[in-house]
């Protein structure tokens, strides 16, 4: 014997499976309460209660034939209800994948800071070539995970970044290069 209720909440309940009303009512676009209906539970074979916004009931002897099929479509609502579930649970991965910005997943791989600040105190302090103090490995696996996860722009930013990009890179690399020339100057002097 199966239970069909339309609750005040506006949920369904077809024997234990509890349906949000908008879900129900695309797989059922024919429903409809009885004016004036709060609420309605019918028991299969039974009958109804109906109660009203008043909060009087009345009971409807004998089978319905609408709850009689919402009760055989169980299956399919709990169905929906896991499938709805299941895009939910996806729609909220992509919106954390989202969240995680190209610079997030960059610095998670990178090769961390320590290995850095050893790589460049051996090339600038001690001397060694950028291949013996691991400045170029270092710099390959910078240049690996930025391909990996590039930074998102529109095509107005990059044909911008990519003309600042050329002349800042220069004037970049001389103010670098002249600052560790003259850190190691300093250091070499103490």
């Amino acid at each position: 014997m199966g239970r069909f209720e339309h609750k005040q909440d506006n949920t369904i309940v077809v024997n234990s499976v509890r349906i949000p009303l908008g879900l129900f009512l695309m797989m059922e676009p024919s429903y409809r309460t009885p004016v004036d209906c709060r609420s309605q539970v019918y028991i299969q074979g039974k009958g109804r209660r109906i109660v009203d916004s008043k909060g009087g009931s009345h009971w409807i002897d004998g089978a319905w034939s609408e709850g009689d099929r919402y009760i055989s479509r169980q299956r399919e609502f709990e169905s929906a209800l896991m499938s709805e579930k299941l895009e939910f649970m996806d729609a909220i991965r992509q919106v954390k994948s989202l969240s995680e910005s190209a610079i997030d997943k960059r610095r998670m791989e990178y090769p961390p800071v320590s290995d850095l600040i050893v790589a460049l105190w051996k090339h600038i302090v001690e001397g060694k070539s950028q291949e013996e103090s691991g400045v170029t490995a270092l710099q390959e696996a910078r240049k690996a995970v930025k391909s990996k996860y590039p930074k998102e722009t529109s095509e107005c930013q990059q044909s911008t970044h990519a003309k600042d990009s050329s002349i800042t890179a220069s004037g970049t690399s001389v103010r670098r290069s002249s600052r560790s020339m003259s850190m190691k100057n300093k250091l070499k002097t103490e």
